[in-house]
C-alpha cells in the first residue's frame, strides 16, 4: 500500500503540531485594565518580588481582581499566567 506523501518532514510536522496545540490552550482575560505581575513591576520600577507582595496584599484586601490563564512564551510553550485589575478606586496607580 503506498504511503501518502507530504511536503512537511516528520520533524516539521511535529513542530507545527506543537505550536498549534500550544496556541489552542491560550486563555486571556476578557475586558480592559488587566496587567501581569511583570508589567506592574516594570511600570512601578519595582522588583518582581515587591510587585508580587503588593499584588497579593491587594487581592487579599479585595482591591484587585485576579484571573488565572495561559499565554504562549517566547519559546512557543503555553505557560500559566496571572493577570490583575482594580476592582475599586481604592487602589493606588
Amino acid at each position: 500500500m503506498p504511503q501518502a506523501t507530504s511536503k512537511l518532514t516528520d520533524r516539521a510536522w511535529a513542530d507545527v503540531f506543537a505550536v498549534n496545540l500550544s496556541r489552542a490552550k491560550e486563555r486571556f482575560p476578557v475586558g480592559d485594565g488587566w496587567k501581569t505581575q511583570a508589567e506592574v513591576a516594570r511600570l512601578k520600577g519595582w522588583s518582581r518580588q515587591k510587585a508580587q507582595r503588593y499584588l497579593l496584599a491587594c487581592v487579599r484586601a479585595g482591591h484587585l481582581e485576579r484571573f488565572n490563564g495561559q499565554a504562549i512564551s517566547a519559546e512557543g510553550i503555553a505557560r500559566r499566567q496571572v493577570w490583575y485589575r482594580p476592582l475599586s478606586k481604592g487602589v493606588r496607580k
